[in-house]
Order: C-alpha cells, then sequence, then structure tokens
C-alpha cells in the first residue's frame, strides 16, 4: 500500500448519525477530508425527515353570527326538506347555537357531527358551514331511511342501529324526541 493509499486508509472515519423521535440511523463510510460534506449531507437528511411545525395546523374556520348561522340552518334545511322548525330545534338541542361545541361523547360542532359521521358525509365538522351542511343532509338521509321525523330525530341522537334495535324510539331518546 503506498503512503497516500495509507493515509487516506486512516482517515476514513464511520459517520453515526440517529434522531430518536424517527429512530432513523445513518451511516456512511467515507474519507475525512470530505467529511464536512457527508455531515452536510447526513444533517440534511435528518432535517428533511423532522415534521414540520405547521404541518397540521387546522385551517383557520370563520366564526359567524347567529344571524349567519340562521341563515345557513334555513337554507340548508330548505335544500334538504326539512321543516324550519324541526331544523331549528335541533341546533337548539344539539349545540344551543354554540360553533365549537363539543359533547362529552366526542360530537363536534353546531350540529354535533361525530367526526366519523363527517368523515363520510365528506365535510370538515370544525367548519361552520359544513357541519350544518353536513348534519341536515345527515337528517334527510334518516328520514328518507325511517320515512317519520321522530325515528329520524331519534336515531340522529342515538344512532340508527338503536332506533331498529328498540323497532322504535329508543328510551334515552324519548325526551330529545318529544
Amino acid at each position: 500500500m503506498s503512503p497516500s493509499n495509507r493515509r487516506d486508509a486512516k482517515r476514513t472515519n464511520t459517520l453515526g448519525v440517529r434522531t430518536s423521535q424517527f429512530g432513523v440511523q445513518l451511516q456512511m463510510r467515507f474519507p475525512a477530508r470530505r467529511s464536512a460534506g457527508a455531515l452536510v449531507l447526513a444533517l440534511a437528511l435528518i432535517f428533511a425527515l423532522q415534521p414540520s411545525a405547521f404541518a397540521h395546523t387546522p385551517p383557520k374556520v370563520p366564526k359567524l353570527s347567529k344571524q349567519q348561522l340562521i341563515a345557513l340552518v334555513d337554507k340548508y334545511a330548505a335544500k334538504y326538506g326539512i321543516p324550519r322548525s324541526i331544523a331549528h330545534n335541533l341546533v337548539e338541542i344539539e349545540s344551543g347555537w354554540r360553533q365549537n361545541a363539543r359533547s362529552y361523547r366526542g360530537a363536534r360542532g353546531i350540529m354535533q357531527l361525530m367526526p366519523r359521521t363527517a368523515r363520510g358525509l365528506r365535510v370538515n365538522y370544525r367548519d361552520p358551514r359544513q357541519n350544518i351542511e353536513g348534519g341536515m343532509r345527515y337528517l334527510r338521509i334518516l328520514y328518507d331511511q325511517f320515512r317519520r321525523w321522530d325515528l329520524a330525530l331519534a336515531a340522529y341522537h342515538s344512532g340508527p342501529r338503536n332506533v331498529i334495535r328498540f323497532n322504535g324510539v329508543p328510551p334515552k331518546s324519548r325526551k330529545y324526541v318529544a
């Protein structure tokens, strides 16, 4: 081995870089004289794997006035053929017209949509417009299934399976429907 090759062999190092957050480990063998470039490359790869601080920031949704909410409820109730009184009473009972309402069971928004139901309806429950549209559409789907408003409201409250299981309004939904 020539003297220059021995020198290069002695300068060869292993760079091990680890991020505990992702369990990523990079190991590279390189001559020491190129170590600065390899270090920059390794650090660039690590930072590329780090999640952005802003990656999961939900989009800002508008806060609407009660008059705007009433207008939206009226609009979507008419669109889906829901009597205005039923639509208004439903919103009053579900959320008291609070846009950011959240139940202990996880229902969200003015219409108290469960996140899974909202996903199925392809609406963003955080956006009051989409929450109202999704809630009214869901109520119409339930009405089309049960053909009676009391059963549709009971299904909205306790789920369609419970209405089927009890062959009518479930006991826990009787006050809700009344």
